[in-house]
């Protein structure tokens, strides 16, 4: 038999944990589905781990009128002895100075009370530090967010844009939630906005153009989506792996016009050669090879010539 939870013995007191940033939500005046409600709670707490550097945080929610998700960081139990120093104190004094446990001084011996200020000390060093690199980086993001609604950009460009910001990550998780709606972001000293419904693309482009020779094609799980192993005496393959290493699958829209070539050479191992750019998804980073043209469309069709004359032909015999 379940027993539901006593909601008062879950809650985080005062002093237990220093808040990185947070997101409130507007209380509703009349009444909402339940699922939406834990639908929006759960998009607010995706956005704040997205948004946040990697740090031993956790999300809260606070719900005295409207209801708050906050990212926050606990005090660790056993204190923050050997956590960095004070923000608020001199480079030159350790944080520990008052509590070297180096010491054979007995009246160095920390207390409870010690342990829990060096905690909360060392929870909110940590969390002014994410605090620094989320905004950073989501100004980063957002700024990229503006571009690509201004203009078009190369997946060149994206190196450039992104090299200020302190956590590439979070950056381009920024641009990708600047797609969905607009949440207001509390830093306490600052507030940031990300999303808006921007229309901006996911993927950008490269300028550079690749003439792939004598590579083959395997399929993948992923419909219209197929790995490339590029010819080893090929020139253009190499600049194609110096420029983007990881550039291993070929990806195809279902309308594309070199789909059918492109399938018939995989179904008879046919090595195909591809002009093809490069497309960055900008909120992974990840590259995929888009063909522009299949050049020997020739030896495909030759290849689809003999299957259709051996099917007639075994027709025939039936």
């Amino acid at each position: 038999m379940s027993v539901e939870p006593d909601l008062r013995s879950c809650q985080l007191k005062p002093g237990e944990y220093a808040v990185i940033n947070f997101i409130t939500v507007d209380a509703a005046t009349n009444p909402i589905p339940l699922k939406s409600l834990i639908e929006h709670l759960r998009k607010c707490g995706s956005a704040l781990r997205q948004i946040n550097p990697r740090c031993p945080s956790t999300l809260v929610a606070e719900f005295p009128a409207g209801i708050t998700v906050r990212a926050v960081i606990p005090a660790a139990a056993n204190g923050g002895l050997f956590g960095p120093q004070d923000p608020q104190s001199s480079p030159a004094e350790p944080a520990s100075a008052a509590i070297d446990l180096r010491s054979n001084n007995a009246s160095t011996t920390p207390t409870a009370q010690t342990l829990e200020a060096t905690a909360l000390r060392n929870a909110e060093y940590l969390a002014t530090e994410a605090r620094t690199i989320s905004i950073k980086a989501v100004d980063v993001g957002n700024d990229l967010a503006s571009r690509a609604e201004i203009h078009a950009m190369d997946a060149e460009d994206l190196p450039e844009l992104l090299a200020n910001s302190p956590d590439q990550a979070i950056s381009r998780a920024t641009y990708t939630l600047a797609r969905g709606a607009e949440m207001k972001l509390d830093y306490i000293t600052a507030t940031r906005t990300i999303g808006g419904n921007r229309q901006t693309p996911a993927n950008h482009h490269s300028r550079e153009t690749f003439a792939l020779r004598g590579c083959r094609l395997v399929s993948t799980n992923t419909a219209f989506t197929f790995t490339m192993r590029g010819h080893r005496d090929d020139p253009e393959w190499h600049r194609l792996i110096q420029m983007f290493p990881d550039c291993m699958e070929v990806r195809l829209e279902e309308e594309s016009p070199e789909l059918p070539f492109v399938t018939e050479s995989v179904l008879r191992e046919i090595p195909i050669d591809l002009d093809i750019c490069v497309a960055e998804r900008v909120g992974t980073g990840k590259h995929t090879a888009i063909p522009l043209r299949v050049c020997n469309r020739d030896a495909v069709i030759d290849s689809l010539a003999s299957r259709l004359q051996l099917l007639t032909e075994l027709a025939a015999n039936e």
